[in-house]
């Protein structure tokens, strides 16, 4: 998490703390235990002693707002649809879709990606994406979608798809998945908090982003 510019994070750090130590009886909520612990890390890698306000900080998660965020009965869903939604880096693990397309295309002909991510149109990662769905021949399958969705499109477009694809390497937050549950969409989580949310074949799939094929057979 120490990555890009984290200015706002590194500022909450120390004055949080210092809020903490002043006040008592105050308390510091965090919207998950990897974001709990990822603070109390945050606080020791600026120097702070954070034993002294570890047991005031508590997990505590959120929701989404389910008059927004519901199941469309309209809207069709043709063929077998797999969403992506999210920030085109790495660490959302979206370099995996084409590969993986390719293998359950093998298993599921009428299965189709849809990527929604809006980025840089020059952006490394974006680049690598579409050179490489080019270059495996996934035109036809993989539809990579550079467009900023928000209240209705974006919950008509969740409502379009069968599972809702989040291969993170790490997220500490997320409510994507809470999203896609509220529209009666199977999330199939990477890892991080996303994790603490989605009980694997219960109410979402756990998927391990560094092993494909084992995500395929998830």
């Amino acid at each position: 998490f120490y990555q890009g510019l984290r200015l706002i994070r590194d500022l909450e750090f120390p004055l949080t703390f210092k809020i903490l130590r002043r006040h008592q009886n105050s308390a510091l909520f965090t919207v998950s235990k990897i974001q709990r612990k990822e603070y109390l890390l945050g606080l020791r890698a600026h120097g702070m002693r954070f034993g002294e306000v570890e047991d005031r900080v508590f997990a505590i998660y959120h929701g989404v707002d389910t008059r927004e965020y519901r199941p469309m009965p309209n809207v069709e869903k043709a063929e077998f649809r797999i969403g992506f939604i999210g920030r085109c880096t790495p660490v959302k693990g979206i370099e995996i879709i084409p590969e993986l397309a390719s293998i359950l295309a093998k298993e599921i002909p009428e299965v189709r990606f849809q990527i929604v991510t809006k980025t840089d149109a020059q952006d490394p990662c974006y680049l690598e994406l579409l050179g490489k769905v080019h270059a495996m021949k996934l035109d036809e399958l993989v539809r990579i979608d550079n467009t900023f969705y928000h209240g209705e499109e974006k919950v008509e477009v969740i409502n379009s798809w069968n599972v809702m694809l989040l291969p993170s390497r790490y997220e500490p937050q997320g409510q994507v998945d809470l999203e896609a549950m509220a529209c009666g969409v199977i999330p199939a989580v990477g890892m991080g908090g996303l994790r603490e949310k989605v009980v694997d074949g219960f109410n979402g799939i756990w998927i391990n982003p560094e092993n494909i094929r084992e995500t395929a057979e998830k």
